[in-house]
């Protein structure tokens, strides 16, 4: 898959890449994503891989779920949701 996200990145300057893992996920290990990204040609700049302490569905573990959402929320640029809203 990264080859062709390398290329949609040349072909589009604004696109941006957000990885999300899961550190015990033996299905499609982080490591893995990391690689992959460390060895293509995607303008590192632009991608963001993040960890998360769950397995392969981190929506599913409560702590890793609020954490992707606030990392995607800041990713593509949400305001930030009031507290218990």
């Amino acid at each position: 898959m990264t080859p062709e996200l390398a290329r949609g990145m040349a072909a589009n300057p604004d696109l941006r890449v957000f990885i999300a893992n899961g550190l015990y996920d033996i299905a499609t290990t982080f490591y893995a994503a990391e690689n992959n990204v460390a060895r293509s040609t995607m303008p590192l700049d632009r991608v963001e891989l993040v960890n998360y302490p769950a397995g392969h569905m981190m929506y599913v573990h409560g702590p890793s779920f609020e954490e992707l959402a606030e990392d995607l929320e800041g990713f593509i640029g949400l305001p930030e949701s009031p507290p218990g809203s």
